[in-house]
């Protein structure tokens, strides 16, 4: 990291790593940890030199109010105190006085003349690096901008575009890609009207209430979602109604029918109120595509070709905390590598169920323990049944003439069958 011109979002960063890394019973001077981050000409007067440890110490004070974990070392190498916040009262309080002011000798405070104050961070930073939080916003506007009519994902690019900090930055974050594993399928419907759906939804979900729609044929009702549900570019929403209290089922966004056009406004659009009780705490939602879903406590694939290698490298889990209960084991090394993948306490269900047929002829074996109250479950059989039922009806599509149309039919009529 350079250094920096000014005490800016990535000297915080870096004095706060400072701070966590410096000897527990000495701590760390500011001015000593200045002089590591800042450039010379930054640091080149004595009022310069004050001014940039004000800026620290009030960063400091800043951090500690909302995470904690800063104090100071005294002689003795003994936590002397944790640094207290700053009351609204005494910010008040030090914005009038902080012209030439002075403070009394005896006074506790942050400036005590002959004593010097050593910091240390107890615990490990809480906040992004300027970097990071580049990539992490461009991930953002590039998974949630199918969502957003083409003004409003202009408004998004220039929010991400205003937290630059410095050039190279910039240039970095224009050679990032975002690219989705697999091929990506979109609601064929109106962004414009599919965003205003979406922000009914969230109104509703925020205050608690219900709105009315259409869910493809069906009749109109009140609809109270408790969870909001993307996948990829398909949002979902889990749902429940009066007539079926207590039933919570994930619906697809783009298939409502929402008259919005009526009131004018999302703000202004008529929210109902439940006469039975809705549960946004733990609602229990029906799974999308009904199966023998359940946990499973172990699942033993035995995986083959260059897949395995990439499998290897991988957990299941997305805790680092939890990276044990994934195990590899190379069953063949070589041009056709080989791989036991084994893991534990797996939920199974139908988004896994489709990843593990995605493997086709590179999963070789498979073989599961069901978890307590879960003996249904039995990946095996669904997955062979599937895979015969698949290659049973699978039939050769027709090609497409030269021409690019559909080939005629015997009756002379280009539909489909």
């Amino acid at each position: 990291m350079d250094k920096r011109a000014e005490f800016d979002e990535e000297a915080k960063y870096k004095l706060l790593w400072m701070l966590f890394r410096a000897d527990s019973t000495k701590g760390l001077r500011l001015s000593k940890a200045l002089e590591e981050i800042m450039s010379p000409a930054s640091l080149s007067s004595v009022s310069s030199r004050r001014l940039l440890k004000d800026q620290a110490e009030a960063f400091l004070r800043q951090y500690n109010s909302e995470h904690g974990c800063v104090v100071c070392v005294n002689d003795w190498g003994e936590y002397d105190e944790e640094i207290e916040p700053i009351s609204k009262e005494q910010k008040a309080e030090q914005k009038k006085n902080e012209v030439g002011s002075k403070k009394n000798k005896n006074e506790k405070g942050l400036h005590r003349p002959g004593k010097v104050r050593r910091y240390k961070l107890t615990e490990e930073p809480e906040i992004l690096h300027p970097r990071s939080l580049r990539l992490h916003l461009l991930l953002v506007g590039k998974f949630n901008e199918f969502f957003l009519p083409k003004n409003e994902r202009k408004a998004l690019v220039s929010l991400i575009k205003s937290t630059t900090t410095n050039q190279k930055i910039d240039n970095l974050v224009k050679r990032l890609r975002y690219s989705a594993r697999y091929p990506g399928i979109f609601p064929n419907t109106d962004t414009h009207r599919l965003r205003l759906h979406e922000q009914v939804a969230l109104r509703a979900i925020e205050e608690g209430m219900g709105f009315p729609a259409r869910y493809q044929d069906g009749l109109k009702t009140i609809y109270f979602p408790v969870r909001l549900v993307r996948r990829e570019q398909v949002s979902y929403l889990a749902c429940t109604t009066e007539e079926h209290a207590g039933i919570y089922e994930e619906m697809a966004l783009h298939r409502f029918s929402i008259d919005i056009d009526i009131a004018g406004s999302v703000d202004d659009f008529t929210l109902y109120k439940s006469k039975k009780f809705i549960d946004y705490t733990n609602p229990a939602v029906k799974p999308r595509i009904p199966g023998n879903w359940g946990e499973l406590e172990r699942l033993e694939l035995e995986v083959e070709g260059p897949v395995a290698i990439h499998l290897s490298e991988m957990r299941f889990h997305p805790e680092e905390e939890k990276k044990h209960l994934t195990e590899h084991k190379f069953l063949q090394h070589g041009a056709v590598p080989r791989v036991l993948l084994r893991i534990h306490k797996l939920w199974y269900n139908y988004e896994f169920k489709t990843w593990l047929l995605g493997l086709g002829a590179a999963l070789k074996a498979v073989r599961a323990v069901p978890a307590f109250g879960h003996e249904q479950v039995d990946p095996l059989a669904d997955l062979t049944q599937d895979i015969r039922n698949q290659y049973a009806s699978l039939v050769q599509a027709k090609h497409l003439s030269c021409s690019g149309t559909l080939p005629a039919s015997a009756d002379g009529d280009n539909t489909w069958a």
